[in-house]
């Protein structure tokens, strides 16, 4: 009898041995599971359980390191794709605002040749911000309005706008123009096509877990078929600040924010983005 309990003492005594160690790297991994890079085993043993235990910490340090790789070539890609929008959108922009500042001077329309000039100044100082590239949606908004302001002098039969936000949506941080590329896809392809005067909303909301921004217009609008293809790659060419902006907001918000786009022909069309309010960058 006591050689019996001896060996079974002994057994459960070598059992735990190997259990325990194992149950301990298997609640490691279970962090790991769940998107802590950061554990580490701290197993130090000189056998088989030992070189599982290194083999765990090398993983581990491997997947970290490569995920801080991926976070970093995501916001390099967003940087790029801003630089990209901002070559693309500012110089013609720029040069057209230059020609109507000439215009008004040659005409001795000095007023009015001022006003664009102070619209254009607060309009890049907005744009510039410091280099940054996340900004409140206030400082969104009046970069807006100045744009908006100088286009209504280039278009002013044909082009009013409205802009209604939520004071409590204003210190809300978002990616630098986010909306300026739907402001001016709604003023060239929905305004611009009408035979009539039409209007651009631009609109902020503040809901339970979310804000809702929104670019409308009545201009000429699409039909679906049309409206799919501008998402897609083949055809987003023409399109590029509306391709821009979802793919930089998927990249910003891990596919945690939605982008949605309603048109009828002849009737207008509205891009609704929702984000979520609770949100750290990566």
């Amino acid at each position: 009898m006591l050689s019996t309990i001896t060996i079974i003492f002994l057994i459960s005594a070598f059992t735990r041995l190997i259990t325990n160690p194992l149950e301990y790297l298997s609640e490691r991994m279970q962090h790991v599971e769940l998107g802590d890079l950061k554990v580490r085993s701290r197993l130090k043993q000189n056998d088989e359980i030992g070189d599982i235990s290194n083999n765990f910490n090398n993983m581990v340090q491997e997947l970290e390191k490569l995920t801080a790789q991926i976070k970093q070539d995501e916001r390099q890609k967003r940087k790029y794709e801003l630089s990209l929008m901002q070559a693309q959108i500012n110089p013609h922009f720029f040069y057209n605002v230059l020609d109507l500042i000439y215009i008004s001077c040659y005409q001795k329309q000095e007023k009015q040749a001022a006003t664009v000039t102070k619209y254009l100044a607060d309009y890049y100082r907005c744009v510039l911000s410091n280099g940054k590239e996340l900004i409140p949606i206030r400082e969104e908004f009046r970069m807006l309005q100045n744009y908006l302001l100088i286009q209504r002098y280039r278009y002013a039969t044909i082009l009013d706008f409205q802009i209604e936000a939520e004071p409590e949506a204003e210190n809300y941080i978002i990616p630098k123009m986010t909306l300026q590329p739907l402001v001016e896809n709604s003023l060239y392809h929905g305004i611009k096509e009408k035979t009539s005067p039409g209007i651009i909303k631009i609109i902020s909301r503040v809901r339970t877990d979310h804000i809702t921004l929104c670019v409308c217009d009545n201009g000429v609008g699409m039909e679906q078929a049309k409206l799919r293809g501008y998402l897609s790659s083949s055809e987003a060419e023409n399109h590029f600040g509306l391709k821009s902006v979802y793919n930089r907001l998927f990249l910003y918000y891990n596919n945690k924010c939605k982008f949605r786009i309603f048109s009828q022909k002849d009737t207008g069309t509205a891009v609704v983005i929702c984000i979520p309010k609770n949100w750290e960058e990566l």
